[in-house]
């Protein structure tokens, strides 16, 4: 937080509660003065670490930046902070990336528990992007916890065209 309180020291204390408020409830995806990609790395490590506006003012003065900026910077956090916070922290996680699915439908045609004969599954084979490379995850799941499967990834995937 002290490389970012140094940038942010040149802000103006009147101007500054109009650009924190402005920064947060900006689109992402806008180019950015390295004032406000300091004070968006600020507002990610308060998300990360889930601090409330008065930890989050108390950490910028404890870092060189000055009670003004730091107070409005809270103030800013306390009213967009909930909203800022959702956007900021999914942001901040390394997932890793699906990158193909195949899939196979079975039935069950003999098993030792009569129960299980006439089941329906899904083997799955999803090949995920990580930190090492492509990996391959394979899981077995039955008909309902498939359709749960594929639910969970449509919500996912609805979050994510929000932010």
């Amino acid at each position: 937080m002290e490389s970012a309180a140094l940038h942010l020291s040149s802000l103006d204390a009147e101007s500054a509660p109009d650009f924190f408020s402005g920064l947060l409830a900006a689109d992402a995806s806008s180019v950015l003065s390295d004032a406000a990609q300091c004070a968006l790395a600020v507002f990610r490590e308060a998300a990360r670490r889930g601090l409330t506006a008065d930890q989050l003012e108390a950490e910028l003065c404890s870092a060189g930046l000055s009670e003004a900026l730091s107070a409005a910077a809270g103030r800013s956090w306390s009213l967009l902070g909930a909203e800022a916070h959702r956007a900021l922290s999914a942001s901040a996680i390394n997932a890793s990336r699906l990158v193909d699915a195949e899939w196979t439908v079975g039935v069950t045609a003999s098993s030792s528990e009569h129960a299980a004969v006439g089941t329906t599954y899904v083997q799955l084979r999803l090949a995920v992007a990580g930190a090492s490379g492509l990996e391959y995850e394979h899981m077995e799941l039955s008909l309902p916890r498939f359709y749960e499967f594929v639910h969970d990834l449509e919500r996912a995937k609805a979050q994510l065209d929000l932010i």
